[in-house]
Protein backbone atom coordinates (compact mmCIF):
# COMPACT_ATOMS: atom_id res chain seq x y z
CA UNK A 1 0.00 0.00 0.00
CA UNK A 2 1.35 3.35 -0.95
CA UNK A 3 2.78 5.41 1.97
CA UNK A 4 3.40 9.61 1.69
CA UNK A 5 6.06 11.29 4.04
CA UNK A 6 4.76 15.14 4.71
CA UNK A 7 7.75 16.66 6.52
CA UNK A 8 6.97 19.84 7.69
CA UNK A 9 2.98 19.69 6.90
CA UNK A 10 0.58 20.85 7.66
CA UNK A 11 2.28 24.79 8.44
CA UNK A 12 -1.03 26.07 9.40
CA UNK A 13 -4.29 25.43 11.78
CA UNK A 14 -6.43 25.68 8.53
CA UNK A 15 -4.19 23.29 6.52
CA UNK A 16 -4.62 20.76 9.64
CA UNK A 17 -8.26 20.96 9.37
CA UNK A 18 -8.32 20.40 5.86
CA UNK A 19 -6.19 17.16 6.18
CA UNK A 20 -8.57 16.28 9.09
CA UNK A 21 -11.43 16.82 7.16
CA UNK A 22 -10.63 14.38 4.04
CA UNK A 23 -11.76 11.40 3.63
CA UNK A 24 -9.50 8.38 4.52
CA UNK A 25 -7.27 7.60 7.00
CA UNK A 26 -5.38 10.83 8.33
CA UNK A 27 -1.90 9.30 9.38
CA UNK A 28 0.37 10.07 11.71
CA UNK A 29 2.33 12.01 13.38
CA UNK A 30 6.19 12.25 14.61
CA UNK A 31 7.25 15.28 16.77
CA UNK A 32 11.08 15.43 16.70
CA UNK A 33 11.82 17.38 20.14
CA UNK A 34 15.05 19.46 20.20
CA UNK A 35 15.00 22.00 23.32
CA UNK A 36 15.70 25.49 22.24
CA UNK A 37 19.07 25.74 23.24
CA UNK A 38 20.06 22.78 22.00
CA UNK A 39 17.94 24.09 18.68
CA UNK A 40 20.05 27.32 18.79
CA UNK A 41 23.46 25.50 18.65
CA UNK A 42 22.64 22.86 15.96
CA UNK A 43 21.61 26.50 13.77
CA UNK A 44 24.97 28.25 14.90
CA UNK A 45 26.97 24.77 13.75
CA UNK A 46 25.23 24.43 10.51
CA UNK A 47 27.02 25.06 7.23
CA UNK A 48 25.99 24.43 3.28
CA UNK A 49 26.93 24.47 0.39
CA UNK A 50 25.65 27.73 -1.67
CA UNK A 51 26.41 25.63 -5.04
CA UNK A 52 24.41 22.17 -4.33
CA UNK A 53 22.43 22.85 -1.12
CA UNK A 54 24.20 20.06 0.66
CA UNK A 55 24.26 20.69 4.76
CA UNK A 56 26.48 19.28 7.23
CA UNK A 57 28.37 20.42 10.75
CA UNK A 58 30.86 23.62 11.06
CA UNK A 59 33.44 20.50 10.87
CA UNK A 60 32.82 20.35 7.54
CA UNK A 61 34.50 23.33 5.70
CA UNK A 62 34.49 21.93 1.85
CA UNK A 63 30.78 20.32 0.70
CA UNK A 64 31.99 16.43 -0.18
CA UNK A 65 29.55 16.26 -3.37
CA UNK A 66 31.50 19.69 -5.31
CA UNK A 67 34.31 20.59 -3.35
CA UNK A 68 32.55 24.36 -2.61
CA UNK A 69 33.19 26.34 0.72
CA UNK A 70 30.50 25.50 3.18
CA UNK A 71 28.60 29.10 4.86
CA UNK A 72 25.85 29.30 7.31
CA UNK A 73 22.46 29.86 6.10
CA UNK A 74 21.10 32.85 6.56
CA UNK A 75 18.07 31.99 8.33
CA UNK A 76 20.39 30.61 10.87
CA UNK A 77 21.97 33.48 11.96
CA UNK A 78 21.06 36.19 14.61
CA UNK A 79 17.55 37.74 14.83
CA UNK A 80 16.42 35.51 11.94
CA UNK A 81 17.10 32.15 14.19
CA UNK A 82 15.42 33.66 17.03
CA UNK A 83 12.08 34.42 15.02
CA UNK A 84 12.37 30.71 13.72
CA UNK A 85 12.19 30.01 17.22
CA UNK A 86 8.97 32.19 18.05
CA UNK A 87 7.16 31.05 14.70
CA UNK A 88 7.51 27.48 16.18
CA UNK A 89 6.14 28.05 19.22
CA UNK A 90 3.47 30.32 17.74
CA UNK A 91 2.65 28.08 15.05
CA UNK A 92 4.03 24.55 14.90
CA UNK A 93 3.36 24.08 19.23
CA UNK A 94 -1.00 24.47 18.68
CA UNK A 95 -1.22 22.31 15.54
CA UNK A 96 1.01 19.59 17.55
CA UNK A 97 -1.67 20.21 20.43
CA UNK A 98 -4.32 19.78 18.36
CA UNK A 99 -3.30 16.59 16.70
CA UNK A 100 -3.31 15.39 19.82
CA UNK A 101 -6.78 15.90 20.53
CA UNK A 102 -8.20 14.08 17.75
CA UNK A 103 -6.24 10.66 19.25
CA UNK A 104 -4.88 10.02 16.36
CA UNK A 105 -1.23 8.25 16.47
CA UNK A 106 0.91 10.24 17.84
CA UNK A 107 5.00 9.87 18.62
CA UNK A 108 7.23 12.46 20.44
CA UNK A 109 10.82 11.74 20.08
CA UNK A 110 13.69 13.14 21.64
CA UNK A 111 16.07 14.55 19.24
CA UNK A 112 19.28 14.40 20.98
CA UNK A 113 19.42 10.67 19.97
CA UNK A 114 21.02 9.28 17.22
CA UNK A 115 19.76 9.44 13.83
CA UNK A 116 19.84 5.57 13.93
CA UNK A 117 17.99 5.30 17.15
CA UNK A 118 15.41 7.74 16.15
CA UNK A 119 14.87 6.03 12.62
CA UNK A 120 14.41 2.27 14.29
CA UNK A 121 11.93 3.86 17.14
CA UNK A 122 9.82 6.17 14.08
CA UNK A 123 10.23 2.82 11.85
CA UNK A 124 8.45 0.67 14.88
CA UNK A 125 5.60 3.00 15.67
CA UNK A 126 4.97 3.70 12.36
CA UNK A 127 4.52 -0.82 11.75
CA UNK A 128 2.89 -0.66 15.07
CA UNK A 129 0.23 1.85 13.93
CA UNK A 130 -0.06 0.72 10.14
CA UNK A 131 -0.61 -2.91 11.71
CA UNK A 132 -3.01 -1.71 14.03
CA UNK A 133 -5.23 -0.45 11.23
Amino acid sequence: RPAVLLDGFPRSAPQLERWLARPGPSGLLVSLELGESACRGRQTRRRQCPADGWTGDMRDTACPRCGGALARRPEDRGKAAVRRMREYALRVEPLITRWQATGLPFLELDARQRPGEMAKTVIAFVEATTAAR
